[in-house]
């Protein structure tokens, strides 16, 4: 079944179309479960011929009703990490709560470098000669 074909078939064909190639599915399924299936390829054309009818079913169900489907404004394509989005789907994931602890504490300074520091600062300074 072509898209043409698709177009040319009413509402109620389409609905009787739909149940019909979905028990055809089921139908082979069960068969390839309990006998062997001649022809494989059967599998991809139903599914195939489904997915055309309900696409022309929702397209004519949205031009029917406009105002119940609105377009969404396309988005900024952003890259980000498989962590930061993650984070951005969850904000109280671990990843976000270290990130907002981070952000809260300061760096901390080792010992040894905060006592030289203190050291440096107290010390007085030596005449250049």
């Amino acid at each position: 079944m072509t898209g043409q074909e698709v177009r040319k078939l009413s509402e109620q064909e389409i609905k009787t179309q739909i149940a019909d190639l979905r028990t055809a599915l089921f139908s082979l399924r069960q068969k390839s479960v309990t006998d062997k299936v001649e022809d494989i390829s059967q599998f991809k054309k139903i599914r195939h011929d489904i997915a055309r009818l309900t696409t022309e079913q929702t397209a004519r169900h949205r031009k029917a009703n406009p105002s119940k489907h609105k377009e969404a404004a396309p988005e900024a394509k952003v890259s980000r990490s498989f962590r930061a989005m993650r984070a951005v789907a969850n904000p109280n994931s671990k990843t976000s709560l270290a990130k907002k602890a981070k952000a809260a504490k300061p760096a901390k300074v080792s010992a040894k470098k905060s006592r030289a520091k203190a050291a440096s600062k107290s010390a007085p300074k030596a005449a250049k000669a």
